[in-house]
């Protein structure tokens, strides 16, 4: 059962945090003499796309069609397919990718609170959702040492 959740919020917390080479191979393709700059643009791509996913998630966890795990599926879909345009070196396409990613992370992130909260009984919920956000910390302390 906790497998299920710190498996991916592992995950996520690796593609969140992983920027900062990103933003390093950028800067030194484009003769930038400010890596962190880069960076940052990088970074605030996945921050904005997960503000614009959890607007978006309220209304999509309420389509009848997709549900909460079809919400999750939606989430793990556009994760997978915003790491595509991270294989571009160029600035914008990090940041359409990081954008896209931050939209999915967030579909995720509220999927699983919502399904864990309904699903799980009452003596498990904490001890899931710890499990979850330690996960992706520790993702987020990996995704700095690599």
């Amino acid at each position: 059962m906790y497998l299920t959740v710190i498996v991916p919020s592992i995950t996520l917390g690796l593609l969140l945090n992983s920027y900062n080479l990103a933003g390093t191979v950028i800067a030194a393709e484009l003769g930038e003499t400010r890596p962190g700059l880069m960076s940052s643009f990088v970074y605030d791509g996945a921050m904005m796309g997960m503000l614009f996913g959890s607007a978006a998630t309220g209304k999509v966890v309420r389509y009848p069609k997709l549900g909460r795990i079809g919400t999750m599926k939606l989430g793990n879909f556009l994760v997978i397919s915003g790491c595509l345009p991270l294989l571009a070196l160029n600035i914008w396409a990090q940041i359409l990718g990081r954008f896209i990613i931050g939209f999915g992370v967030a579909f995720v992130l509220v999927g699983v609170t919502i399904y864990v909260l309904e699903t799980l009984p009452g003596q498990f919920i904490g001890k899931c959702l710890t499990a979850f956000n330690i996960g992706i910390s520790f993702g987020y302390v990996l995704g700095s040492i690599i």
